[in-house]
C-alpha cells in the first residue's frame, strides 16, 4: 500500500507539475534546497511539445497560436530513493481533453491498470503563450488514459516533494525550449520586490473551475500576493521570445495554480 505521506506529497507534486512537463533536459532540479543529479527534469512546457512526427513542435497542426488551448495531464507516481518519480503524460497537442472523458477518469483504476501506487490527474490547464518550440524530442512515448490519447514527455524526480506547495516560491527547473508571446497579445506578469518579472505561461481551472481567459487581465485584483509583489497586464509591441537553455528556468505559481516563468534579465 502507498503510505499517507507518499499520497500527500504526490498531491503536492501535482501542483508543481502543473508547472512541469515535457521540455526535458539533464539540468538538475533544485527543490527545497536539494539537487537531484542525473535526473530528467521537465518544465512547465512539457505538454506543449508534440511527438517527433509532428511538423510544428509547440504549435497547433496548422501553425496557429496555442494560446487558450486546453490540455490535461496524467502523472504516474512512484516512490524512489531520491523522493518521488512521476511520469508525465499530456493530451497536448493530440486533443483538447474533452471534459466528459476527463471527468470520467478514475485515478485509482488507472493506477491499478498501470501498476503504480498512485495516479494524479492534473488539469484542465490552458496555455497563455502563443507558441513553444522544444529543442529535444528524446524519450517521447505514446499512451492512452480513459480513452484520451496522450504523450509522455518527461519523467520528473523531486527530492523534497512536500516542499512544493508554497505559492510564489521560486523553483529551478531544467528546460530546453523557446517560448513566444506574440506582439499585440496580452501578457500577464508578476513582479517581485527586487524587480524580477515572471510571465504567465499557463492558467488553471483546478482551483477555480470558472476561471477564463477574460479574467486574466484583472487577476491582480484577486490574488493575495506577498508584500511588495504586483501584477501587471501588458501588450508588447514586439514578440516576447524567451529561450531556455543550459541555465535552469525559474518558475512560480500563484494560489490559483497559474504558472509563471521568470523573464531573463
Amino acid at each position: 500500500m502507498i503510505t499517507g505521506r507518499v499520497r500527500s506529497v504526490a498531491v503536492a507534486v501535482a501542483a508543481l507539475l502543473a508547472v512541469a512537463a515535457a521540455c526535458s533536459s539533464e539540468v538538475p532540479d533544485e527543490v527545497g534546497g536539494q539537487s537531484v543529479p542525473q535526473s530528467t527534469v521537465p518544465d512547465t512546457l512539457a505538454p506543449d511539445t508534440p511527438a517527433p512526427d509532428t511538423q510544428t513542435p509547440g504549435a497547433t497542426a496548422d501553425g496557429a497560436s496555442i494560446r487558450a488551448q486546453r490540455y490535461c495531464e496524467v502523472l504516474l507516481v512512484t516512490p524512489v530513493d531520491a523522493g518521488l518519480k512521476a511520469e508525465v503524460y499530456s493530451t497536448f497537442p493530440l486533443n483538447d481533453c474533452p471534459d466528459e472523458a476527463w471527468s470520467a477518469i478514475d485515478p485509482a483504476e488507472l493506477a491499478a491498470t498501470a501498476g503504480v501506487p498512485l495516479v494524479v490527474v492534473n488539469g484542465p490547464r490552458f496555455w497563455a503563450i502563443d507558441s513553444v518550440t522544444r529543442t529535444t524530442t528524446d524519450d517521447i512515448v505514446s499512451g492512452e488514459f480513459g480513452g484520451l490519447a496522450m504523450n509522455r514527455y518527461a519523467t520528473v524526480v523531486l527530492a523534497d516533494p512536500g516542499a512544493v506547495n508554497e505559492r510564489y516560491a521560486v523553483r529551478r527547473i531544467g528546460r530546453r525550449a523557446i517560448m513566444t508571446f506574440a506582439a499585440g497579445s496580452e501578457v500577464y506578469v508578476l513582479v517581485d520586490p527586487d524587480g524580477s518579472q515572471y510571465v504567465m505561461q499557463s492558467w488553471s481551472q483546478q482551483v477555480d473551475a470558472d476561471l477564463s481567459a477574460g479574467d486574466l487581465a484583472t487577476l491582480g485584483q484577486r490574488l493575495v500576493m506577498p508584500e511588495g509583489w504586483r501584477f501587471e497586464t501588458r501588450v508588447p509591441d514586439e514578440d516576447l521570445v524567451i529561450e531556455f537553455g543550459d541555465q535552469p528556468a525559474e518558475v512560480i505559481q500563484d494560489e490559483l495554480l497559474n504558472t509563471y516563468s521568470r523573464i531573463p534579465g
